[in-house]
Formats: C-alpha cells, structure tokens, sequence
C-alpha cells in the first residue's frame, strides 16, 4: 500500500477492564473479570497451539463468514431482508468484498437483525460484522483495528454522523450542547450506539425497530423528535412519505465505522486480520468517491 495506514502485524488482543457474571449450576451466578477469564481461556489456546504445532496442523483459514445488518443504511448497504442485490449492494459492501478479493479470501456474506449480529459475533457464528461504531462493550467478544484500547480511526471503512429531525414548525432543537423543546420521548433505532449516547445524556428515548419507523413515528406525533444517521435520515426525507419533517443543525454526534472481527478469528488468523484492516483503509476513500455517484444519481 502506498502512502496509507498499514497494519503488519496484530501486535495482541486489548482486554477491556470490566465484571460480567456468568451463570452457573443451581441458579447461582459467579462474578469474573474480564482479564481473569480470558488468562483461562489463553492459557487453554497456548496448550492448543502447541498440540497443533507438533501435529502440524494450521489453525489459519481463507474463508470468512461476515454479517451486516438486514436493515438498509443508505449509501452503505442497500435493501432489507437477508438477500443481497449484488447490483447495488451499498458502498460498505462493495468495500469488504474488493477487499477480500485483493487478498484472495472467500467471503460468506450474512445479513440479520443488527443485534443479532453481535451475538454472532460473540458466538462465532460470524468472523466479522460492519458498519460497527465503537463501543467499548463490544470489545468483550469483537476485536477493533488498532493497537491500544481505543480503535485507530485510519482502518476504519465509514464516517457516520447522527442528527436530530423533528416536525416543521416544532420547537425542539439542538445547539449543539443542549436538546430543548422537548415534550415526549426521542426516537432511535433499536442496538444502535446512539442509544447509549442519548441514555448518558438523559434523554427518554423510544427505541424502534428500523429508520424508516422511525420517522413514520416522528411523523404520527408518536416521538417529539427522531435520531438517524444523517445520511440514512436525509435519503428517507427526499420520498414523498415524509413531507412534513425536516433535519435539525449541527449533528448530534459523528462517529468512525468499523468492520469487527470476532477475538476467535483474530486470534487464529493475526496476519490476515491485520492485512484485511489494511486492504480497507487503502480501499476506503477511493472506493467511497468512486462508487457515491452510483447510489445517488
């Protein structure tokens, strides 16, 4: 790669510091560290490679199986459901296929409820998920781009803003600092990041099932105002279905994306994991110019 971020190497798996409680026989629930459990759990994958390496058996894969959300999040992936139009799959998609390509991978491409896609994550029921903002939680089960607690912003594969929309002629507003005119709950889209950035800011918040319903519900008088990310919430105003609401200035918030990788997969695979991060911060600007005309013409 010429001129770009380059990852050579996962130099190890940041463990976030944290307590979570696993449930045990009886009903009753112990209480772990996170670093304590995964020593365990390291400690059983150092005896297992070194069965391995006198077996000779390679533990690295080309295959990947990789989720993303069922929901569309315009320009990045296009279409509900799980089929993919490969036509015009969205720009986030079209980025980690390139990818993969370059790097001769096989992608197995998944696309669920965006919940359901970290708890694949977490299982290994997937390798990597996308469009994921960072949330520190998710470092329990996901491993970022990066070599520290916080991810590098330069392997990320989008900027994402967020902003408020409410109804023409309402008086809630955002300054920037302050959410006023507030009369009933906020919408947003259920798993989303913004969710706990909204619940820190002690807003009470309708949690709903996709962007679109979000609007409708903004539209209905159901919310007093609706987040989205700003490039979804914008495409959505330019149908006739919502004639009536309008976007609110300055964002509340933007946000690098990432593709994810599940911490089984970066553990059996370093180096492919740190040249796919690669592969997309190379890939990522050009590609984005490249292909915008393409989902807004």
């Amino acid at each position: 790669m010429q001129g770009g971020p380059k990852l050579i190497l996962w130099p190890g798996l940041a463990m976030p510091d944290g307590i979570f409680r696993t449930a045990v026989s009886g009903g009753m629930t112990r209480t772990y560290t996170f670093r304590s459990l995964m020593a365990g759990v390291m400690t059983g994958m150092t005896a297992l490679a070194c069965v391995m390496a006198g077996t000779g058996t390679a533990a690295a894969t080309s295959t990947m199986r990789i989720a993303f959300e069922d929901r569309e999040q315009y320009p990045y992936y296009l279409g509900e459901g799980d089929e993919i139009d490969w036509e015009r799959p969205g720009i986030s998609v079209e980025i980690v296929k390139k990818a993969a390509e370059d790097l001769g991978i096989e992608v197995v491409f998944m696309r669920q409820p965006w919940k359901r896609c970290l708890m694949s994550l977490g299982s290994g029921q997937a390798d990597a998920i996308f469009n994921s903002s960072f949330v520190k939680e998710r470092m329990y089960y996901g491993v970022y781009p990066g070599r520290t607690q916080v991810p590098d912003p330069n392997f990320r594969i989008a900027t994402i803003s967020y902003s408020l929309y409410r109804l023409q002629g309402s008086g809630v507003s955002w300054d920037g600092h302050h959410l006023t005119g507030v009369d009933g709950p906020i919408g947003a889209v259920r798993g989303y990041s913004i969710v706990e950035d909204l619940k820190r800011m002690g807003i009470k918040l309708e949690e709903v099932g996709s962007s679109r319903q979000n609007l409708i519900k903004l539209g209905i008088g159901r919310v007093s105002g609706a987040v989205l990310q700003t490039v979804t919430g914008d495409q959505l105003l330019k149908s006739d279905a919502f004639p009536t609401i309008e976007r609110v200035d300055p964002p509340l918030v933007t946000k690098a994306y990432y593709l994810v990788m599940s911490r089984s997969f970066v553990r059996e695979n370093p180096e492919m994991a740190a040249k796919f991060w690669s592969k997309i911060a190379e890939l990522r600007d050009s590609m984005t110019a490249q292909l915008m005309p393409k989902y807004t013409d």
